[in-house]
């Protein structure tokens, strides 16, 4: 009686298996040349502004701050803070 309880658990699970990888390869075939056309466009897409011409163009001409640029700027902003809350205290 358990084998053959047994062999009907594992044909039900089988066939919600089945069941379950058709509704996935349904679903991905719809989704599939949608998800090609967002890749193709995002590669071959241009930056965007987004309201930001001046960061858009340092982008495209590679005039960005390098790293050192960077942490010095943003050591002098914390001496400041600092300095504004000894002052504070």
């Amino acid at each position: 009686m358990k084998k053959r309880a047994y062999s009907y658990g594992i044909i039900a699970l089988l066939i919600v298996m089945a069941v379950v990888l058709m509704l996935v390869a349904n679903a991905w075939r719809e989704v599939g040349p949608t998800a090609i056309d967002i890749h193709d466009a995002v590669e071959s897409g241009p930056i965007s502004d987004h309201g930001q011409t001046e960061a858009a163009s340092q982008v495209r001409s590679g005039g960005l701050p390098g790293v050192r640029e960077t942490q010095r700027e943003a050591d002098d902003h914390n001496a400041q803070v600092q300095e504004a809350l000894d002052e504070i205290e």
